[in-house]
């Protein structure tokens, strides 16, 4: 699967360098939009104050920020974590020169989530494709063949 991915990303590469700016708008305007949410919700932006499920995205989002950002900012944000070091952190991470990408977050072994296609399927293998709202909304055609792309690459379909 990782040899198909990478040769999507080279074939694609020309139109996620075209998208990237306004990618990176999107992501930025959507942490924003979190930041705000958890500070409505939880009377600030704590770790210590935020139900499991925020607190499980926001440490997965500094878990990406932490790959990207200058390793100073990074460090002010984990030494005072706040609404402002986090929104500096996303924005270091942001001028970086790298351009979207198609990612493999995880193999499917979800049992829960198996249970409700097995009887469509039965016991064969499955591959499970997610794409972001930035590129179904803005990109829909594109996203469609890189989807068919990638089930091509994985000889899925022919």
């Amino acid at each position: 699967m990782k040899n198909a991915i990478d040769s999507i990303n080279s074939k694609y590469k020309d139109f996620f360098s075209k998208i990237s700016g306004h990618y990176k708008n999107m992501i930025l305007l959507e942490e924003m939009r979190i930041v705000d949410r958890t500070n409505a919700l939880f009377n600030g932006f704590s770790l210590e104050k935020m139900l499991v499920e925020y607190k499980e995205n926001i440490k997965a989002d500094i878990k990406v920020i932490e790959e990207h950002a200058d390793p100073l900012v990074v460090e002010r944000m984990k030494n005072d974590l706040n609404e402002e070091t986090f929104i500096a952190a996303l924005k270091s991470a942001l001028r970086t020169n790298q351009l979207p990408m198609v990612t493999l977050e995880a193999i499917f072994r979800g049992k829960p989530a198996w249970k409700q296609k097995e009887p469509m399927f039965g016991k064969r293998n499955m591959i499970e494709i997610e794409s972001n709202a930035f590129m179904n909304y803005w990109y829909p055609d594109e996203t469609s063949n890189i989807i068919l792309d990638i089930l091509k690459e994985a000889k899925i379909i022919s």
